[in-house]
């Protein structure tokens, strides 16, 4: 029996070992089921492919008015179609264009499209284009082929120019501006008016722009208030241009504002070569003084000579011993109180007084930023804004009243008829005398002060080379940028070799453009010399 068993335990491990060599192994007890079925995945529809414009043009066989084709560049929902520069408004206002879509059909705005077939880009247009898929509508534009100097295009909503007897009302519109390698403002509303006093007199009229948005210009801060400077008299067209470039190099002068030139269209009719700039106000980015009505020495702005009409002495401007029509344009006169116009009155006056008695006057101006104003003036000649209209101070929280910022030099660099030829002498020291343009200024006391004409001297000595080298290299720069437009601009207002306007009549004998861009450049290299040879040491 017990041999049996040995025999039977053989025979079963011989079993097991046979089957673990196979590489078997012996099944669960229970085992499931196995669903070998795939997850149900759920599908959607894919979504429809909208419709698209795929070229747009206006081809010169349909379209006499062109020379070549325009091809419209399409990105994203804008097209936008280059003509040429002086491309005339009328046709601009009747241009046939042939579409392509993907699929559908197209349509117009009803605004835009004529009862001709024709469409009218003024301003843009927008055109949909419609298919079972759905609809996609484009913006279509068109921009001028710029020059050299980027191009303003603005249209009003009246169709018209800013009337000659309203200049203060804002009329509603939109502008756009591009080329010259400045950031493009697409179409943007704004309002216009006109602006300037004996420059609204003129044919070619300066504006004033104000966004319903803040919008950066030219790379500049944004804001909402810009102008557009016409320079009627300035056949250089970019006077305005070099002397707000100055204070790079007479840096004393604490703000600096720009004019930079561009081609201005208004309602598609070109009015010349214009300086688009910021308007010279009290905010950030511009003349950056603080505006506190709860304290009276916070910062004011102000300009000598700068009151209307309509302003009251004793509280928008006053008077002091050689400051005449103080306009206070911050703060705010009608919110600021009669504290904040007692301050500013005495502090001016203070100033008066001791520059006329040559003591203390460096507790009341910054004399370092009258200096630089001084070298400024003096270089360009400009008697319009000395201690007259356009003559402006600033007076920072707690600080000194200084001179500055720089503007309106489209008369400057001997180019005002009421220069009358004298430019061997200094601008800036008037005359005791009822009927001269200049009277007493600041400057006819320090010029009495060793202390003060040291400092002076010294400055211009620091700074001559550096400033003449400067004004050369943008007269050169720019006057090449604008070169180009500046043909145009004189085909539209025929005043080469002629007076313009309040110009000189050395100014009035440069017959080309290239003239009177060397006129500059002689005219700063004379006052140069006399200054070097006439600043007391």
């Amino acid at each position: 029996m017990k041999a049996s068993f040995l025999r039977w335990a053989a025979v079963l491990l011989v079993g097991m070992w046979m089957l673990a060599a196979a590489g078997c192994t012996a099944s669960p007890a229970v085992t499931q089921p196995v669903d070998t079925q795939p997850a149900t995945i759920p599908t959607t529809e894919p979504p429809p492919v909208l419709p698209e414009m795929t070229a747009l043009k206006a081809l010169a066989s349909e379209n006499p008015c062109l020379e070549e084709d325009v091809v419209f560049a399409l990105a994203g929902d804008t097209a936008v179609g280059t003509v040429p520069f002086l491309f005339d408004e009328a046709h601009l206002a009747a241009l046939r264009l042939q579409v392509e879509v993907s699929e559908g059909d197209y349509t117009f705005d009803r605004g835009s499209l004529n009862e001709d077939g024709t469409v009218d880009l003024t301003g843009g247009a927008r055109l949909t284009v419609t298919s079972e898929n759905g609809t996609k509508s484009y913006r279509v534009l068109t921009r001028r082929q710029a020059q050299s100097i980027p191009v303003v295009e603005i249209w009003l909503d009246t169709g018209e120019d800013i009337p000659q007897d309203d200049q203060k009302t804002y009329v509603t519109g939109a502008m756009t501006m591009y080329g010259g390698g400045y950031p493009t403002l697409e179409m943007t509303e704004l309002t216009l008016r006109g602006r300037g006093h004996s420059s609204w007199l003129w044919e070619k009229k300066p504006y004033k722009i104000k966004f319903i948005e803040k919008q950066s210009l030219l790379g500049l801060e944004a804001a909402k208030d810009w102008v557009l400077l016409a320079n009627y008299s300035d056949r250089s067209l970019i006077r305005s241009y070099i002397a707000h470039e100055m204070p790079t190099v007479l840096d004393n002068l604490s703000t600096r504002l720009h004019q930079i030139p561009v081609d201005l269209f208004l309602n598609g009719e070109y009015k010349g070569v214009y300086t688009l700039g910021e308007q010279l106000e009290a905010k950030d980015g511009r003349v950056e003084i603080d505006e506190d009505y709860g304290r009276t020495d916070t910062g004011y702005l102000l300009e000598v000579g700068g009151s209307d009409a309509e302003d009251k002495k004793g509280r928008d401007y006053f008077h002091t011993d050689i400051l005449k029509f103080v306009r206070i344009k911050s703060p705010d006169t009608e919110k600021m109180s009669s504290l904040h116009f007692s301050f500013i009155n005495d502090w001016c006056a203070k100033a008066d007084k001791a520059v006329i008695a040559l003591d203390g006057y460096e507790e009341y101006i910054d004399v370092d930023s009258a200096i630089d104003w001084f070298i400024a003036h003096e270089i360009t000649y400009n008697l319009d804004s000395c201690f007259r209209r356009s003559c402006y101070f600033t007076k920072r929280d707690g600080g000194l009243l200084e001179m500055g910022p720089l503007w309106d030099f489209d008369l400057a660099f001997g180019n005002f008829s009421q220069d009358r030829g004298q430019y061997e002498k200094f601008c800036t020291l008037g005359k005791d005398d009822e009927d001269a343009y200049i009277k007493l200024t600041w400057f006819n006391y320090l010029f009495e002060d060793p202390a003060f004409t040291a400092r002076l001297r010294a400055r211009w000595d620091e700074v001559k080379d550096e400033l003449l080298a400067m004004c050369f290299e943008k007269i050169d720069a720019m006057g090449a940028l604008v070169a180009p437009s500046a043909a145009y601009n004189f085909q539209v207002w025929d005043i080469l070799g002629t007076k313009a306007g309040y110009s000189s009549n050395e100014a009035s004998r440069c017959k080309t453009y290239e003239e009177n861009l060397q006129y500059l450049k002689n005219f700063l290299q004379r006052r140069y010399n006399y200054l070097d040879a006439n600043i007391p040491s």
